[in-house]
């Protein structure tokens, strides 16, 4: 496991990985953000959990462009089943509203605009392939299978950068 570095990991090197293991590596090798059991709300520490499990099945890097890739396969890759409230109540909470307006967006968005059209556009034809949509908030039943058998059952495809 230690021998992936990031540029490898966001990328079908680490499919012998489980979930679990996969989950672990990607905050070592993003010490600069704090792990979601580290916040201090429920929901701020389940969505920040259910966000970065993204990154790593979806294969997405933490840059801006990997980071509006995780938004894109949640629009169009991720099931929720929370009540109307139950999203309220993570669009308002602190600890989540920190994957909502990180620092320097706007100017990257500004300047990137057809990079993400693009990157949009992929993930969106990637996303109809799936054979099923991606539980965003139930990883558990998926901790101790490889990465590689969970791109393999929901069918997903990494997007290269």
């Amino acid at each position: 496991m230690q021998d992936i570095t990031y540029s490898d990991f966001y990328t079908e090197k680490i499919n012998k990985l489980t979930l679990q293991e996969a989950f672990e590596l990607h905050y070592k090798l993003n010490p600069q953000f704090t792990p979601y059991y580290k916040f201090e709300t429920p929901e701020g520490r389940s969505g920040i959990k259910a966000h970065d499990i993204i990154h790593v099945i979806f294969g997405c890097d933490t840059s801006f462009l990997g980071e509006h890739r995780v938004q894109t396969w949640f629009k169009y890759a991720c099931v929720t089943n929370l009540s109307f409230m139950q999203k309220v109540k993570y669009f308002i909470d602190k600890d989540s509203r920190k994957l909502l307006t990180p620092t320097g967006l706007i100017k990257f968005i500004l300047t990137h605009q057809s990079e993400l059209k693009e990157t949009s556009n992929r993930v969106k034809l990637q996303a109809s392939k799936m054979t099923k949509k991606w539980d965003y908030f139930n990883e558990f039943p998926y901790l101790q299978k490889t990465i590689g058998e969970i791109r393999k059952e929901f069918n997903i495809q990494i997007i290269a950068n």
